[in-house]
């Protein structure tokens, strides 16, 4: 990559990722990388694989501002009943949870709108499994009042990556799916 050109339009609240900047790729310089030498596959080797999300449900729950946010959890809940969009996408809410605590020493959770029939089928069949979240949308009203946060359609969930935070999870999946000491 060469001539790289930073995205300016887009607010700093609103790049989900730790580090506040968005390269623009329409206007930056991509070359192809000649792998003629192996370095190519030696560079790729030493990549991650997929992004892991630095951020827990206890931060999450404790942001006060509209931003957006990246996130891996485990899928504590999935309501049994949903809702339906004007354009007629299906809405469920979830619980998420990790290994975070909140203040009183409870795990943390958070409640989180799915909009999207697939993504809510997936959900389902992952009900007690780890997933990640990408540019879940957090709206804060005001001071004091609990965040609505929201996953669109068009945003992308996966499989939680390979990661000590999912190992983590996955050791811990049977006492987290139980609990009852959250907040």
């Amino acid at each position: 990559m060469s001539k790289v050109v930073f995205d300016t339009y887009t607010q700093a609240t609103y790049i989900s990722t730790p580090i506040q900047f968005r390269v623009d790729l329409g206007k930056s310089t991509m070359t192809p990388w000649d792998a003629a030498d192996g370095s190519l596959t030696e560079l790729i080797a030493s990549h991650p694989k997929h992004p892991v999300p630095p951020r827990t449900v206890g931060d999450v729950a404790l942001i006060s501002t509209n931003r957006m946010t990246d996130l891996i959890a485990m899928v504590k809940e999935v309501s049994p009943t949903s809702r339906r969009t004007r354009s007629e996408e299906e809405v469920v809410d979830i619980e998420l949870l990790d290994n975070s605590t909140t203040k009183a020493d409870k795990l943390a959770t958070i409640m989180v709108s799915v909009i999207g029939t697939g993504k809510v089928e997936v959900l389902r069949a992952n009900l007690g499994k780890p997933m990640a979240f990408f540019n879940l949308s957090i709206v804060c009203q005001g001071r004091g009042s609990t965040p609505q946060i929201t996953h669109f359609a068009r945003e992308l969930m996966l499989d939680a990556p390979d990661c000590d935070k999912t190992t983590s999870l996955r050791d811990s999946q049977e006492e987290l799916f139980g609990a009852t000491n959250t907040e």
